[in-house]
This record gives structure tokens, sequence and C-alpha cells, in this order.
């Protein structure tokens, strides 16, 4: 078949191009079949917080199977682009029928109906979309609807919300919650579905103004606006089922996308709901001062000043949202363990925490420890291993070259230095005293992305495969490696850890876990480590103490044996990674935003 080559595809037809990319009819020579192939900007790329971030979402998108979500073939990256492969659908986009004229209450009925369907689906899994609007929501020949962008909604979101080409299409839709605390769960979904109803019921987007400020302010303080000022042959109830939808407060929604269909259906028929819930909604508009929350809060939260003029200093997060699987989930925007009382924290110690003098470093995402107390760094922004000396102010560069986003480093017991070179699929060994790397016969195909990495007493080495949910060793003198751990209960397995008795600790970022699994144990246990969110990097010292990072900017340190957690005293850390205890109890932790390895002195 002809087409523009591209990996194993063939681009054919360009059938759209925006702010984040290309999506393209292609043929897949693999499967042999035509697909849609988004095509993301090839800067993204270079940007591993961004490609991280964008794997561990599109890993757990391509998860979901639902007959209303665009199943995501494959994802990763060909020739420096990042890409999707998805299921080519026929049809339109929903923005292109709205900018037709105003839809059918029944047609608007419909629609939402089915995109709710797909977004309960997505919200059993712990995924918020994040990015619900028209033109995301496709529309088949047969007028099945169709939620996309599932893989990459929330990372596209915010790249593009922080560039200087910003489009009004996205702001016009999101809840409140996402302008001040950007605590977000299922409901700033919900609140978006609704924002498409209107549009959807009218023609016009629920707040006037072009500019992303009048968007803003219309979402922070003006009251949820009335379909049938807007159109007259619209039922009454409609005004109430947007009023509702389109709450400020989330506790006063729709508390599921379903709950909003079920009212939108009720509503063709001239139900509604009571006048006492629709009074609840629209009396809850905030005051005028937003005030910024700490950035111990949150990964990456907006920072707005809301008066004369509003100005966006800082990002959203641009990480899949999957919040704690638990049925306490809480609703405000502090760390879990800030409300959280434990007895450890007030009989451990820790002096300030100090920023190591390694210069150059553009995003570090793993750290390791040498037996002389040396710190070495993996950073994936300038594809490097360094090494800093116990003592010195000047790090060394390993020999290890054309790495491609390297992810961890650990150091063997003989003192070999182990790297996962993610971006080149394999995994590196630097001998003691070598100036010679060797790639270790893991096998990893273009499906896998290696992650964690430890190394045991008797050489043998761990990785995990973050995309395909196992844990793989490769033990000395052996030609392939083994799969250690697969599958079920892993999901998006992050990193490593291994204690001197040869325990395994697992940071198993998907469901929020870390798992431990003994030497004979063919299945893992779970650490009682209560309401992790997304959990990076991880270590264990040798008393069997774990330490793990997540996406609440924080180092949390468990001990197994009381079910004792407290975070870490580390200040201002922003996307932490790796994670190092020296023998002296020392902590060290990966600041990738911060482009900075962070040390806290054990008192």
């Amino acid at each position: 078949m002809e087409g523009t080559p591209f990996g194993r595809y063939r681009l054919i037809e360009l059938l759209g191009r925006g702010g984040m990319g290309e999506v393209w009819r292609a043929y897949d020579t693999g499967t042999d079949r035509i697909v849609a192939l988004k095509l993301l900007p090839a800067h993204l790329a270079e940007d591993p917080s961004f490609e991280q971030r964008f794997r561990r979402e599109a890993h757990s998108a391509a998860r979901l199977n639902n007959a209303h979500i665009v199943p995501i073939h494959d994802y990763g990256e060909i020739d420096g682009r990042l890409y999707v492969d998805m299921a080519l659908i026929d049809g339109h986009d929903l923005a292109g029928e709205i900018a037709g004229g105003p839809l059918a209450p029944a047609r608007a009925a419909a629609i939402v109906e089915q995109i709710a369907l797909a977004l309960q689906a997505a919200h059993k899994t712990g995924l918020v979309h994040r990015d619900i609007k028209p033109s995301n929501i496709l529309i088949g020949d047969d007028d099945t609807a169709y939620l996309i962008d599932f893989g990459i909604a929330r990372s596209a979101v915010d790249a593009r919300l922080t560039g200087t080409d910003n489009t009004i299409g996205t702001w016009a839709y999101m809840a409140p919650e996402r302008f001040t605390t950007d605590d977000v769960d299922p409901r700033s979904d919900t609140y978006a579905l609704a924002c498409v109803l209107y549009e959807a019921l009218t023609g016009t987007k629920p707040f006037p103004g072009d500019s992303m400020e009048r968007q803003v302010t219309g979402h922070l303080h003006n009251p949820p606006p009335r379909p049938s000022a807007t159109r007259a042959d619209l039922p009454p109830a409609f005004d109430a089922v947007v009023a509702v939808g389109m709450a400020k407060d989330p506790q006063q929604r729709f508390q599921t996308a379903p709950e909003l269909a079920a009212a939108v259906r009720g509503a063709l028929g001239g139900a509604a709901p009571s006048a006492a819930r629709v009074a609840s909604a629209v009396g809850d508009v905030p005051p005028t001062r937003v005030v910024a929350p700490s950035p111990q809060h949150s990964r990456r939260k907006p920072l707005l000043i809301v008066g004369a003029v509003i100005a966006v200093a800082a990002v959203i997060t641009a990480v899949a949202l999957l919040w704690p699987n638990s049925s306490a989930h809480k609703q405000n925007s502090a760390p879990p363990s800030e409300t959280a009382t434990t007895t450890q924290a007030a009989t451990t110690t820790y002096g300030e925490p100090v920023a190591l003098p390694f210069t150059g470093l553009d995003f570090p995402t793993g750290v390791a420890i040498e037996d002389d107390g040396s710190v070495l760094v993996a950073d994936a922004g300038s594809n490097q291993i360094l090494r800093l000396r116990s003592g010195t102010e000047v790090a060394e560069e390993l020999p290890f070259t054309g790495l491609n986003k390297p992810a961890a480093v650990a150091v063997g017991a003989d003192g070999a230095v182990y790297v996962t070179d993610t971006g080149n699929n394999r995994v590196l060994k630097l001998d003691a005293n070598s100036e010679a790397p060797k790639e270790l016969s893991f096998g990893l195909d273009s499906t896998a992305s290696a992650r964690g990495i430890a190394g045991g007493a008797d050489g043998t080495v761990y990785v995990t495969d973050f995309n395909n949910d196992r844990v793989l060793e490769l033990s000395p003198g052996e030609t392939a490696a083994t799969e250690r751990l697969s599958q079920s209960p892993l999901s998006s397995p992050s990193d490593i850890a291994l204690d001197g008795n040869g325990n395994l600790f697992i940071a198993n970022s998907g469901p929020n876990q870390v798992l431990e699994l003994t030497p004979r144990a063919v299945v893992p246990t779970e650490l009682a480590v209560s309401q992790l969110s997304v959990p990076t990097g991880l270590a264990v010292d040798s008393t069997g103490t774990v330490y793990v990072s997540d996406d609440f900017n924080r180092v949390v340190k468990f001990n197994p044996q009381t079910a004792e957690q407290f975070d870490l005293p580390f200040t201002g850390l922003s996307s932490p990674g790796g994670v190092a205890v020296d023998a002296d109890g020392n902590v060290y932790v990966a600041d990738g935003d911060n482009k900075r390895v962070v040390k806290l002195p054990a008192a």
C-alpha cells in the first residue's frame, strides 16, 4: 500500500492538524489494517517528563474496553515522534455538527448518554479524562458516539495550556476546581459533559468571551447559564439539569456521568431536578479571591490571581490522574499524610534537606548510592549517568553512550552499575573499573518500557517492564531473561528495590500500591502503605523500611513491621522520581522538575 513510511505504518491521508499534532489515516503493516494515527509534535518527545507521563496514561487508557471509547491499539515513539494508534471511525466530530446549528434535544440527549457510558467505564478504573469537549467526541456514520483521546487527553491539555498558542476550546469546559486546587475527580468530567450538553442544545459555549480571562471568570464566578434563555423552544427542565451539572461545588453536582445522562433523558419528558437541588447548585458561587494552593498539595497546580487580570503562572499536572482506589478518597487537596496520624514521625528526626552539587541536570529520574557513599544519578533529560564522589563538589559522567531517556540506575553487590535505557529498550551494565558498558540480554522489544532496576547479591538483575506489567529477572550466566512476576496484580510497575534477604519490593503505580515478593513466592503481598498517588520511586534500607515517592510531591517512609508511615521533611519537591537510602540512613531523591538531587540527612 502506498503512503509515507513512518515506522511500520504508511501515512495515507492527513485527517486533521492542530496544536497537539496531526491525525492520519494510516496503514499498519504489522496488523494489515487501516488505523487513525495521531502524531504528537516532535518537541514533546524531547521532554522526558511529558514522555513518561504520556506513556503511563496511554498504558492505562489502552486497557479501557467500552463501546463508546475509541480503542487504542498501540502507542510509543517512532523517529522522535510520540504516537497513538487508534481505531479509525468513519464519521465527524461533535464540534463540526454543532457548528451547523443547535441539535435537537433528543439527539443531544442520545449523545450525552453514550459519552456518559464511556466516562463510567473510565472512572471505574480510576482514569479521569480531563478534556471533555465537542471536538473529542466522534459521531460515527451509524450515529454511535465515541469519546477519543483517552491516551493523551491530560498530557495534551497541559502542554497546550502552557504554550503561547492557547485555544479557547479547552478552557470553555473546565470545572472550577481545575483553576484553584486542581483536586480533580470524575465529577470534573461530569461538569465538562454538562458544558457540552449546553453547547449542543444552544450552539454556543456556556460562557461568552474569546479570552482565557473571561472563560476563567465565567467558570469561577458566574452562575450556570440557562439554555432556555438562548433557545426559547427548549423545555425549562434543561435549565435545571445544566444548573446542577455545572454547579461550582462538586458536592452539589450530579455525582456520576450516568446520573447526568438520566437527568437529561428525564428533561425530555419535562422532569427536572428538584428545586432545592437547583437552588443549592446555583447558590454556591465562590468568593472573588482565589488563593493558590501550597506547592506541597499537588504536583503542578495552577496559580491564579483573580481580579482585573487573571494570569496563569503555573501548569496543570501532565500525568494521568489515577486517584487512590479507596472509598475513603478525600476531596481536599492536601496530601493524605497531612491528615493522617503517625507515631513514628515524633521519634524520627532529620536535618535540613540539601541539594547536591550536580550541575547540568535536566530531568533526573533515578538515583543510587555506591558502597563508598558516591551518588549516582540517571538524568533522562540530558541522557547521562553521573557520579558525585563522596566529599567532592564536581560530578563525573560515566561512560554510557547513546542513551535515550535513561529511567533508573542501580548498583550491584560487586560494584557494577546498571541502567535502564528506556528509550532504546535495553538494559546496560558497567562493571567496576570498566570503561565499556555492555547490554544485558533482556530481549526487550518495542512494546516494552524498562523502568526500575535492582541488582541482587548473587548477581541477578531485576527490571520492571512498565508497559507489559511484568518483572523480569536475568540470572548470572543466563542468556535470556525470564518473568519473575507478570500480569495481575501488576499494573504499570514503575520501580523495584531489593533488600538484604532477597525480598523484592515493587512500586505498582496503576493501583497505587507497594508490593512485596519474597524469594520463593509466586504471588506478592501488598504492603499497608496508605493513600499513595501514583508511586514512582522506591527504596528499602537494611532494616526493611520502605521509602516511596509519589504524585503528592513527597517521599513516604513506611515501616512494614509496625505499619507506621509518615512523609519525610523534604520541601519544594516537584515530580520526584528515584529514591535511595545509604548505610547511615540518609535519604536521596531525584527531584525531576527542579533539576536537582536532594539529600535528607539523618540526624
